[in-house]
């Protein structure tokens, strides 16, 4: 059979990914509401998941109503990370429909690229304040400049 297809989202502040394979679930940009509980603890709504397999629409008596919900599992791993809002009963629960839920003991956050940049350059520039010198022939991330760098783009 192989190993299953999985995407990368292109986030680059934060992303979440499934705490036990660490395949790429969503991005900090598809966060919806932090206001969240699930059966493990603090759970987050987010508008895009990608990397994940439904179960079955199930009918689900919560705290906010009765929804009808597909669980949510990890694609690589077969790991549950939350579930997925079909519909929800209350009209003023509406808004969920269509939205996952992943929960937060399920997901590690891992940093984007901006911040991976961010702090190499921070330990670059501690280090060179404080006298350490790195070597110039094998340039590091930190030393990138992508204010330089032109984007060319042919419509």
């Amino acid at each position: 059979m192989g190993l299953p297809f999985v995407e990368w989202i292109d986030d680059p502040k934060q992303l979440f990914v499934c705490a036990k394979c660490g395949t790429c679930l969503t991005g900090i940009k598809h966060l919806v509401s932090e206001s969240f509980r699930g059966g493990t603890g603090t759970a987050y709504l987010f508008n895009h998941v990608i990397n994940v397999n439904m179960t079955e629409s199930i009918r689900r008596v919560m705290t906010t109503g009765t929804h009808w919900v597909r669980d949510i599992d990890c694609r690589y791993c077969n790991s549950r990370v939350g579930w997925f809002y079909e519909m929800a009963l209350k009209e003023d629960q509406q808004y969920k429909e269509g939205h996952f839920i992943l929960e937060l003991a399920l997901t590690k956050r891992i940093p984007g690229m901006v911040d991976i940049v961010a702090q190499k350059r921070m330990k670059s520039d501690a280090a060179s304040s404080s006298g350490e010198s790195g070597s110039s022939n094998n340039p590091s991330v930190s030393s990138l400049s992508f204010e330089e760098e032109k984007e060319d783009v042919t419509v």
